[in-house]
């Protein structure tokens, strides 16, 4: 037999929009008050009781390890780095003099340290600090750097390399440490070395730290982050077991508690047994506030500062409707209970609410009250879908992440008058560690050779700037599939002549030159993941500290908005007369030029 469930609520309505009135709750006769009581059943008693105390039982368990897209799975531990910085993090770049020079004097230090500082001129000619590669040339800044650094400073990242397939001596030296030297001073100079590569694998661990390779999470050609987490899975009755979760991180490259989905799939072997660790803690509840909330009596007094009736809602504005309905109605209905759960970690937490009359209330989840209701429209918050009820994760990096400024910014749009997509690499790292801007890059084609013969001038294709990076729309394989993905394209030579060679791009951005690709293999951008409002990726530095403690540097990527359609200046087919001037067209701008930063001489930023 069907029926009809509903609940009916009684609120007072004001007669006009003004607020102030029914705000100021003028009392003309007391009396009505209680005749109003009397009529709702308040003085009626009820069996009801505030809350006392909060017993929470909840079973936590580690995080077993993860496993990139790219990569095989890898364990962790207690002692392990934060899942951000190992999963999400990629190797610093080999080009960064400042890291070759920073690690240069560390290693001069415990060379004074260990006594044999007067042979440190045996490192500085094995290990010299090298000329900037060909393909990748150093900017005016970077060029004086080099050239101030190249003879007085030791290029301590071949060092550490180095000393990695070195053996102990004796029988044979440190790596930069001759024959000559005597063989009683190669124990104090294997020290320094020993201690120095120790001191490198505490900041960057591994030789793996620092190369060309992106992050084992990275997808190229979906320009996002993609990794599995393994981790225990508490259940009733003090078992456990294995989950396996599927992470994508957010907009701001974190892992939050929402970033997670269980699979069906099984752990890999090889990861540590699942363990679950029991917490039991009574805590007192409080309500939940906000500043500036009304309070919970209707006759206390308000704070003066706070003017209520001043709200100007509109039916368009959900978020103040819901926070005005909730601070006026529910506001005494809602309590918070403090939980502590240790960072890295799956959790299931059951909640006994003791009420000052000594009764005992196991508070359900929602979905067990509305089991009725299937599971893709049951309210679920702080839960994990596809895992059941009861379970949170949080990220293992504990606190604040500090972001550092863009060392790579490439913005992907849409160019609908070339038929195009472009790569626009706004800002690439520059051998010293900071973003240099894509500007620098743009060159001015000398025009065409006169014959002096015909009047008009004919040119193929327009310049554009060797930050612009085309991509074209291609069939992805097996042909026939359907699948259209954006392939980098090339473009004629900048002469502009009929019959110039094509020319490959070069692009200088680690991200527009992914290390999963094969030799000789366009690199593919899925068409859906650069809409008509664009796409931005940027490369960035990040610091946290770990709940042990410890610090924790490392360079990530993170997806944001693009800024809409732009256009290239590409054009084909033009036809001007010989004494005609033509100059490169400006490719229009994403972004309009601003201040990210106040002004200032070491505090502007341009690009």
């Amino acid at each position: 037999m069907p029926s009809i469930t509903y609940w009916n609520r009684l609120e007072p309505r004001a007669r006009s929009n003004d607020l102030a009135g029914a705000l100021a709750a003028r009392v003309r006769d007391p009396a009505w008050f209680l005749a109003r009581q009397w009529q709702l059943g308040e003085f009626a008693g009820e069996d009801a009781g505030t809350p006392a105390y909060v017993r929470i039982a909840a079973a936590v368990s580690p995080v077993l390890g993860w496993q990139g897209a790219n990569g095989a799975p890898t364990p962790m531990s207690v002692g392990s780095p934060p899942l951000e910085s190992a999963a999400l993090a990629e190797p610093f770049s080999p080009e960064d003099v400042t890291l070759r020079v920073e690690l240069g004097n560390l290693l001069e230090i415990l060379l004074a340290f260990y006594g044999v500082s007067d042979i440190r001129t045996h490192w500085l000619d094995a290990f010299p600090i090298g000329a900037a590669p060909a393909a990748f040339p150093d900017d005016v800044r970077s060029a004086r750097l080099r050239a101030l650094w190249q003879g007085r400073v030791i290029d301590g990242l071949v060092v550490y390399q180095a000393s990695l397939a070195a053996p102990q001596p004796p029988p044979e030296p440190p790596p930069g440490v001759p024959g000559t030297v005597p063989q009683p001073r190669w124990a104090a100079a294997s020290s320094a070395v020993q201690q120095f590569r120790a001191a490198v694998e505490s900041v960057h661990p591994g030789a793996a730290s620092v190369g060309a390779a992106d992050s084992p999470s990275w997808r190229a050609d979906r320009l996002d982050h993609q990794l599995r987490v393994f981790t225990g899975q508490p259940g009733e009755s003090g078992s456990v077991s294995a989950a396996v979760l599927d992470a994508h991180p957010d907009r701001s490259g974190d892992l939050t508690w929402y970033a997670f989905d269980a699979t069906s799939e099984g752990a890999p072997p090889g990861l540590p047994a699942p363990s679950r660790v029991d917490i039991t803690r009574s805590v007192i509840p409080g309500h939940v506030k906000f500043r500036g909330m009304a309070n919970e009596r209707f006759w206390d007094f308000e704070d003066g500062r706070v003017d209520i009736g001043a709200l100007r809602l509109d039916r368009r504005d959900l978020i103040g409707m819901v926070l005005v309905d909730f601070m006026l109605v529910h506001g005494n209905d809602w309590f918070l209970v403090p939980f502590e759960q240790p960072a890295g970690t799956l959790c299931r937490s059951e909640l006994t609410v003791v009420d000052v009359f000594g009764v005992q209330t196991a508070v359900p989840r929602v979905e067990d009250v509305d089991s009725d209701v299937t599971s893709d429209k049951r309210w679920s918050l702080f839960s994990i879908s596809g895992l059941g009820h009861g379970h949170l994760v949080v990220d293992s990096a504990a606190g604040v992440v500090q972001d550092g400024r863009p060392i790579e910014d490439v913005r992907f749009l849409r160019d609908e008058t070339a038929n195009l997509a472009w790569a626009v690499e706004r800002s690439t790292e520059s051998p010293i560690g900071r973003a240099r801007p894509g500007q620098e890059r743009v060159d001015t084609p000398p025009p065409p050779a006169s014959t002096g013969i015909a009047p008009l001038r004919y040119q193929v294709q327009t310049h554009v700037p060797a930050h612009w990076i085309p991509f074209h729309a291609a069939a992805v394989p097996p042909i026939g599939s359907g699948q259209v993905a954006l392939e980098m394209a090339a473009l004629l030579a900048p002469d502009g002549e009929p019959g110039a060679p094509l020319v490959a791009p070069q692009p200088w951005s680690r991200i527009l030159r992914p290390s999963s690709l094969p030799p000789g293999s366009p690199y593919r951008i899925r068409e859906e993941e650069v809409p008509r409002e664009g796409t931005r990726v940027i490369r960035f530095a990040r610091w946290a500290r770990s709940s042990s403690g410890a610090s924790h540097l490392w360079i990530s990527r993170k997806r944001t908005i693009g800024n809409g359609e732009g256009w290239s200046g590409l054009r084909f087919d033009r036809t001007f007369h010989v004494d005609e001037v033509v100059e490169a067209p400006t490719p229009e701008p994403i972004t309009p030029l601003r201040w990210d930063t106040p002004p200032g001489w070491n505090g502007g930023d341009w690009t």
